[in-house]
């Protein structure tokens, strides 16, 4: 149909050149993009992708991310507002774009990535709808696969993030957690200290161990916008 399907697995494959080249076989056989930067340098793919809910949490509020994370990139933001909850979340995403609006900015699309995806969908198309952004998009990852966006066929999405059930293999069990970022640096999210500022002392600390460099420039080159 006219939903879009994208690669996400890259953090989730068994190595760097295993996320390279399962984000080649996803656009050979029909994938739209990939979040894999590096895919997209080395094979021309199309490359895309939202923040993490490790920027969400590292900004004083919800708000404060998707106003920032708006003017980072203006011609294609995607906010994931499932961090505390998808609802509200959605809520704050309206207000967030009516203020990115008045700046030329314009959101271009939410993602949900936990929970019941389609009766959520539903819920949040109602409130970006009330607050008159029909032309905002949603978007829907977490553990999707084909069957289960088959289920979602008369759901509100326009597109999907997959990632794990396509990267690794069926018979490798994969073993989907959470983890939740608590302090950035020596500052408590939430905290006044930016999120950019306390998250560079953290990889500049980190990356300073000779040990640990290689292992750094590797996941630099690797990483992905998801």
């Amino acid at each position: 149909g006219d939903r879009s399907v994208a690669d996400f697995g890259a953090r989730r494959a068994h190595g760097p050149d295993a996320a390279l080249k399962a984000a080649r076989a996803a656009f050979a056989g029909g994938a739209d993009a990939t979040s894999l930067v590096l895919a997209g340098m080395t094979y021309g793919i199309p490359v895309t992708g939202t923040m993490a809910h490790s920027y969400v949490l590292g900004h004083p509020s919800e708000y404060d991310a998707f106003v920032a994370y708006g003017r980072a990139f203006p011609r294609d933001a995607v906010l994931l507002i499932d961090t505390f909850d998808t609802v509200e979340g959605a809520r704050v995403a309206a207000r967030a774009a009516r203020t990115l609006t008045q700046e030329g900015i314009e959101v271009r699309g939410v993602r949900l990535d936990s929970g019941d995806v389609g009766d959520l969908a539903r819920r949040v198309r109602d409130v970006l709808d009330e607050a008159g952004f029909p032309d905002i998009r949603i978007l829907a990852s977490g553990g999707l696969d084909e069957h289960s966006i088959a289920g979602l066929r008369e759901a509100p999405i326009a597109g999907f993030g997959v990632g794990t059930p396509r990267t690794t293999s069926g018979d490798a069990p994969a073993l989907e957690i959470v983890s939740t970022r608590s302090r950035l640096s020596t500052t408590r999210c939430g905290g006044s200290r930016s999120w950019n500022t306390a998250l560079r002392s953290r990889v500049t600390s980190w990356a300073a161990s000779s040990s640990r460099l290689g292992r750094f420039r590797t996941r630099t080159r690797t990483s992905s916008r998801r």
